[in-house]
């Protein structure tokens, strides 16, 4: 299943939100005196991993080591209520300066007042891969230390027991090989289902489904300028899409079960378009008979998801706040932090350097085919302020279209919905 805390799906609170008026959000400033500048840094991660607690807590150390003009101070919050709680702190003028933020929501965050952009150097964020660089409007607002990536999940067992093929990154599964070989599982009877795809209900659809929808030939809407999504995600390659993921479930080919665990792990679906997030526990299970493949090419090129936690400068920020956050974004993008992200917490390095001296993901390590993806592969959610709203209004389509409901109708339905949006926001328009 996919889980919502690496692959961050609806993170703007609710619709009514989404089209604040950009805000002159300000924060505290810091006391008079001779100490450093304090530098207030929120993150919605309390309750997060002891690796990742002392990983947070390592590079913030380190930074305030370093120098003596600037003190960070960091403060988590619970990950459901995150987002609630910097937008009512950016409507009372509260704003930290430095902010966790979802990569899809930047552009949100940014056209609504939040984020500043940063002013860091382009040979420092052109290295990062594209889910850790949080753009808009031409302009670098988040850098992240990691990303999450989709796979198929499989077993070369099984895939040996079916006679299918062993897919390869220079040779992918075509749309007709992989609905063959889902046919073969089913006909087993070994499994409850051969596949899972994403929640049946729709949940998070916005991350695992719109690399599908892209092989397609559709999209979430017109990445020219972000003005619509008519023609894209209810155009005939978006409902050649939906009926595919349709007939799916009606076959029996697709887990339906809302149930939460990993059903791979479980052994009771054959394979999954599954996170990394899952890797480390499937390989300890099923060690070298654990494969992790690329998605299958339906048309357009194979395409994987996009888009993790990063971090960026508020318009609370001083001049002189904003100089120390900078500061201590450089620092920590230096790729021995990055690395031990990646190894002690299981996600994919976003520098190809730091990915080089990470164990699993390094060249020939077992999880290197997932560096490749996420390198060669990633397909980021549309950059648009309109984001959160394309995202509400996609999970409900996919749940209702894996539901049984007609698959045209739905996705016009959902482009007018979002194409109202956009229209009643004068287009998010930069201001």
């Amino acid at each position: 299943m996919i889980k919502r805390r690496c692959a961050i799906g609806v993170l703007a609170g609710t619709l009514a939100s989404l089209a604040l008026a950009p805000l002159a959000a300000c924060s505290a400033k810091p006391a008079a005196g001779h100490g450093p500048v304090e530098i207030p840094f929120w993150s919605n991660q309390a309750g997060a991993g002891p690796a990742e607690t002392k990983n947070m807590k390592t590079m913030i150390a380190d930074f305030n080591a370093s120098q003596t003009s600037y003190r960070v101070t960091w403060r988590t919050y619970p990950f459901d209520s995150y987002n609630t709680t910097v937008q009512s702190a950016a409507a009372a003028k509260k704003l930290p300066c430095l902010l966790a933020v979802d990569q899809p929501v930047v552009p949100n965050w940014a056209w609504a007042g939040y984020l500043a952009p940063l002013d860091l150097p382009k040979e420092l964020t052109g290295q990062l891969i594209p889910g850790a660089r949080g753009e808009y409007d031409g302009k670098v607002y988040s850098v992240g230390y990691w990303d999450a990536v989709l796979s198929v999940m499989a077993r070369r067992s099984v895939l040996k027991t079916y006679g299918i093929r062993v897919p390869t990154l220079a040779k992918p599964w075509t749309g007709q090989e992989f609905d063959a070989a889902l046919a073969k599982i089913k006909t087993g009877g070994t499994y409850k289902a051969p596949l899972i795809l994403g929640d049946p209900s729709g949940n998070g659809a916005s991350y695992p489904f719109p690399p599908i929808l892209s092989s397609f030939g559709g999209d979430l809407i017109d990445r020219g300028d972000y003005q619509s999504a008519k023609g894209v995600l209810d155009g005939p390659a978006a409902q050649e899409f939906g009926t595919w993921i349709q007939g799916l479930a009606k076959r029996g080919l697709i887990s339906t079960s809302t149930a939460q665990g990993s059903p791979f792990l479980d052994g009771t679906v054959a394979m999954a378009w599954n996170g990394n997030w899952d890797a480390t526990a499937a390989l300890a299970k099923y060690g070298d008979d654990m494969l992790f493949l690329p998605p299958p090419d339906f048309g357009h090129g194979i395409r994987t998801a996009a888009g993790s936690i990063g971090f960026g400068v508020t318009t609370g920020c001083t001049a002189e706040q904003k100089r120390g956050a900078q500061q201590y974004l450089k620092l920590t993008l230096d790729p021995k932090y990055i690395a031990r992200f990646s190894t002690t917490q299981g996600v994919v390095p976003s520098t190809a350097a730091a990915a080089s001296i990470a164990k699993d993901y390094a060249p020939g390590g077992r999880l290197s085919v997932l560096t490749e993806l996420t390198q060669k592969h990633a397909q980021v959610r549309p950059a648009t302020p309109a984001f959160p709203v394309i995202d509400t209004v996609f999970n409900k389509a996919v749940g209702d279209i894996i539901a049984g409901a007609d698959v045209k109708s739905t996705l016009s339905r959902a482009a007018s919905d979002i194409d109202r949006n956009i229209s009643s926001n004068h287009g998010y328009r930069s201001r």
